[in-house]
This record gives structure tokens, C-alpha cells and sequence, in this order.
């Protein structure tokens, strides 16, 4: 989103966009048409998605169908490094990628909150058991598209992407991005996806098992970071 208030006609954002519209940031001509296209995928009127600021939570959702299946962009704007270099083609190489990571043990508490598994009955114990064993049956679909974020910036468990800050240093990471990319971004004057946690110390969510569950499941990231248990 604070990427976004910069974008020219032909920038693209993924997702995001009813978060965006709020603020004032509105769909440019590259975002209108991607959504007319996903609209088309979808049998709706093409000419609603145009101006994107009628139905905000439809437009987003015609963006992500059209990148779902026409570039497979399976889990949205969280996708892998794998399907948006075979995406950007020859542009990857050009662009400068960088993507954030956070503590595990923090990630999987505040992925627990966002995938509903509070609302849903699914204990936090049960939603670390689902995210290690992929096979077993989620009929509350809490489970998330992707088990961690590690296929988001490496392929082959190779980090393929020229940057990874992390969550723990946000502002000053944030700071380094924006002077790599000649882009002023101004963290402070967005909030997305507020209200969903519930307030709690992360250590409340864990006994020794759930601890364990979490340095198998990130374990890739736990070695790549250096992480330990916060708490």
C-alpha cells in the first residue's frame, strides 16, 4: 500500500486493494484492466471493474482470479518466488526483490489470528499440527495456502531475492528499501489488515509441544535467520 500511492500506469499490487481504496489510493490503469480481465474469467461485467472504487472487495478479488489462473498465482499476493519469476519473465533479473520475514514464533500466533482459527474452534496446538502434516484433513480451511513464507523469497531452498529485511527491524529495513528503490515509503500512514489479533504476549500461545511444533515447521527459516524463541 505505501508502494502503491507511487505507482505508475503500468505497476501492478496484488491484493490489498480495499485496504488501499480507503486511504485514498485508487486502482491505475494497469490494476483496472487486469480486473476487467478477471471479471471476464468470472462471467461479470467487465465495465464494473474500470474505475475499481465501486465494489473495492470485488475488484481485488478479480485481480487475484486473474492471476490465479492465468499465471498461477495460487495463494494470491503471498505466492511463491518460483511462479512470480515465471510471471515476470525477463524482469526478474532487472528488479531489485526484496521481501520481509518474522519470527516464527510470532508469525505462526499472528497466521493462527488471520486464518480464523480462534473463530473457528481450531486450537492453536491444531493449527501447528495442520501446518506440519499438509495431508491431514482442515474442514474449517484454516490451513493457509502456503505452510511458511520460506518459498516466498527462495527457490530450490535458495533465497533468491536481493534483500530479505526482517519484521523486527521494520522501520529501519523499511528505510533501507526505500533509499535501494529512489521511492520515499512512509510506513506510518498506512494500517492494513488491523483488528485481527487478538492482544495477547506471544508466550501465552505456547507450551513445550507447540515450541517444538514451531522449529519443525520453520525450520528453514529458523537456520537461514538465526531466530530463537522470543519468549
Amino acid at each position: 500500500m505505501a508502494l502503491a500511492k507511487n505507482f505508475g500506469d503500468d505497476d501492478v499490487m496484488l491484493g490489498c486493494w480495499p485496504d488501499a481504496m480507503k486511504y485514498g489510493i485508487y486502482p491505475n490503469r494497469a490494476c483496472r484492466s487486469l480486473a476487467a480481465k478477471g471479471a471476464r474469467l468470472g462471467r461479470l461485467d467487465p465495465a464494473l471493474y474500470l474505475s475499481g472504487s465501486l465494489f473495492p472487495d470485488r475488484f481485488n478479488a478479480a485481480i487475484k482470479k486473474y492471476f490465479r489462473y492465468t499465471h498461477g498465482f495460487d495463494a494470491g499476493p503471498h505466492s511463491s518466488a518460483a511462479v512470480v519469476k515465471a510471471y515476470a519473465d525477463s524482469f526478474w533479473d532487472d528488479a531489485f526483490k526484496f521481501a520481509f520475514v518474522r519470527n516464527p514464533w510470532d508469525h505462526a500466533v499472528s497466521d493462527y489470528f488471520w486464518r480464523g482459527g480462534h473463530r473457528k474452534g481450531v486450537a492453536f496446538k491444531e493449527f501447528l499440527k495442520l501446518l506440519r502434516d499438509v495431508s491431514a484433513p482442515d474442514p474449517q480451511r484454516v490451513r493457509p495456502p502456503l505452510r511458511s513464507n520460506w518459498s516466498v523469497y527462495a527457490i530450490d531452498d535458495e533465497i533468491v531475492v536481493d534483500y530479505v529485511a526482517k519484521y523486527e527491524n521494520l522501520e529501519a529495513d523499511v528505510a533501507r528499501v526505500s533509499k535501494q528503490i529512489g521511492e520515499r515509503i512512509n510506513i506510518s500512514s498506512v494500517y492494513a489488515k488491523g483488528n485481527v489479533r487478538v492482544a495477547k504476549n506471544t508466550a501465552t500461545y505456547y507450551d513445550e509441544e507447540c515450541v517444538e511444533l514451531v522449529r519443525d515447521i520453520y525450520r528453514k527459516e529458523i537456520d537461514a535467520f538465526c531466530y530463537e524463541v522470543p519468549f
